[in-house]
């Protein structure tokens, strides 16, 4: 009950707050005003969403824009551009978007959508969020001085239709659970205790949350954000009390409660939250849940019984993703709907990248048809689409163009000495473990093909992720051959264009100087020189015309 108290007396100080109607005098001049309007009303190409019940608008793929200025930017302050980043849920794929800074202030950005979002927009490592929606024009000014300063309820001012629920946004009563001592939890309470007191939490939360709600009189969407905030985070509690007791089982396999096994019907916590609710998309914790709900329970149908295992191929897939929906449906809860069709759309991801190469084109199609017809709505058959066509395409080795941007323009300049050879690309740094790791394991293959007219591993790092003296002395150790140490501003540009946050991230090229695959792995490396080999060894006919 202790965090309930914390959250009731967080009501009983908000009802004697006074909320901010509006924003302080503007930061923006007359002219810059004018150049918003004009940019807001050319950028807008739908109306914003009056709530969130509509599935036919809310998903959609409609870009938006941002636009804005930085008051008191300087160029000698050395940086020219920032970053949004935004992930899209339904491919997995991150779209990182380089926010170009003129010499004034003013900066704007189309960005990718799928369904309202809040977005992190980053300039010089000051990072700040906005909520946006497809279709829709956003415009900020920012104090660049207070907002270095970290002052930035009086740095951000909005502008435009969204501008209220970005001022708004920064005022609900978003409440979490307190998964402090989860680790102490998990050995001390048993399962149906700590569910049934989380549930009675969960609950007194809600009636509090609804009484915020309605005297501080918030719309819709906002209403549905603040609710969505607390299902998730209390839905990420129960998830992470059962993760965290088989963690816990393994450090201390003596103790008599977590020896308890979890009832069969503990997961039925997922019908006391509203996961059908659209806005639970745009909760920051929304990816988190679901690879709760993936990597979880879920995951003890990655494997086949051993009575199964001459399996292979498409019959593999089907077997699996059998195992899976049974779990899914008996012991898990979780129906066909919006989020755990969304968990077979990245099912379908893995099993088409490369789990499936040798399997024949109609069988592919015939696969993906089968499950498009249990999905969602057309959207999410749309994105089931879509990955069928990237999985053809790679199977294929056929390759996507550079574009003709600068981010294009600059990657076909550091790949030029490596023309008419394919590129394994790697992404990494000295400051990531799992990076150098990587790089160690790969060296025994890369120095057998050191020599190789066919194939090159290419090494990016920049100035920001790699100190100078650490990165000289890590490629003299590893022998690394082919390196290529770029500015901060350039290696934006190649996040943008290869689509990436973290790293390790890693990439082919094809001989042709195309994308084959811009979210790899390192055995796929393998994948690609094992099957030129294989051509190179037993090439295919010679078609006489």
């Amino acid at each position: 009950m202790k965090n309930v108290k914390k959250f009731l007396k967080l009501f009983s100080l908000l009802l004697v707050f006074n909320s901010v109607s509006g924003q302080k005098a503007t930061l923006i001049t007359k002219v810059m005003e004018e150049w918003f309007n004009l940019r807001l009303q050319g950028a807008n190409t739908r109306q914003p969403l009056a709530n969130y019940s509509d599935d036919n608008l809310f998903f959609s793929t409609d870009s938006a824009t941002v636009i804005g200025c930085l008051k008191g930017y300087k160029r000698s302050e050395g940086f020219k551009t920032g970053m949004i980043y935004i992930e899209d849920e339904f491919s997995r794929m991150d779209h990182p978007v380089v926010v170009k800074i003129l010499e004034d202030g003013r900066f704007e950005a189309r960005i990718p959508m799928w369904y309202p979002k809040v977005v992190d927009i980053v300039f010089n490592d000051q990072e700040f969020q906005c909520y946006i929606e497809p279709g829709q024009a956003l415009a900020i000014a920012i104090d660049w001085l207070a907002f270095r300063n970290n002052e930035n309820d009086k740095a951000i001012q909005f502008y435009g239709a969204l501008a209220h629920i970005n001022r708004e946004r920064r005022n609900l009563p978003f409440s979490k659970a307190d998964n402090d001592g989860l680790a102490k939890q998990a050995k001390k309470i048993k399962p149906h205790e700590f569910k049934a007191k989380t549930l009675q939490e969960w609950d007194i939360q809600k009636r509090v949350l609804d009484s915020i709600l309605t005297i501080k009189k918030y719309g819709d969407k906002l209403s549905s954000l603040a609710r969505a905030e607390l299902n998730i985070s209390m839905l990420m509690r129960l998830y992470d009390y059962a993760n965290e007791r088989k963690d816990q089982r393994r450090a201390d396999p003596s103790n008599t409660v977590l020896q308890n096994q979890l009832p069969a019907d503990f997961y039925d916590f997922i019908n006391h939250g509203n996961i059908e609710d659209n806005a639970i998309f745009i909760s920051e914790q929304f990816s988190h849940l679901i690879n709760q709900m993936e990597f979880g329970p879920l995951f003890k149908a990655a494997n086949l019984p051993d009575h199964e295992l001459h399996m292979i191929g498409m019959e593999k897939i089907v077997r699996l993703d059998n195992m899976r929906d049974s779990i899914a449906q008996n012991e898990l809860y979780l129906t066909n709907g919006k989020v755990y069709d969304l968990i077979k759309l990245h099912r379908l991801i893995a099993a088409l990248d490369p789990d499936l190469r040798s399997a024949s084109n109609d069988s592919l199609i015939n696969y993906v048809e089968t499950i498009k017809r249990s999905l969602y709505n057309s959207f999410y058959k749309q994105q089931a689409d879509i990955i069928m066509e990237d999985a053809l395409r790679k199977k294929e080795g056929k390759g996507i163009s550079l574009p003709g941007s600068y981010a294009g323009a600059l990657f076909k300049k550091l790949i030029a000495p490596y023309a008419g050879k394919m590129i394994f690309l790697d992404f990494w740094a000295t400051t990531c473990g799992t990076c150098v790791w990587d790089i160690q394991q790969m060296r025994a293959i890369r120095d057998k093909y050191k020599d190789s007219k066919d194939f090159v591993f290419l090494f990016i790092t920049s100035e920001d992720e790699s100190p100078k003296k650490a990165y000289e002395a890590f490629v003299r150790k590893q022998k690394l051959v082919n390196t290529v140490y770029v500015s901060s501003e350039e290696y934006r540009y190649l996040r943008e264009l290869f689509g990436f946050y973290g790293i390790p991230r890693y990439a082919i090229i094809n001989k042709e100087g195309e994308v084959l695959n811009r979210k790899s792995e390192p055995h796929e490396f393998m994948i690609e020189i094992n099957r030129f080999n294989t051509e190179v060894q037993h090439p295919s006919p010679t078609k006489i015309y």
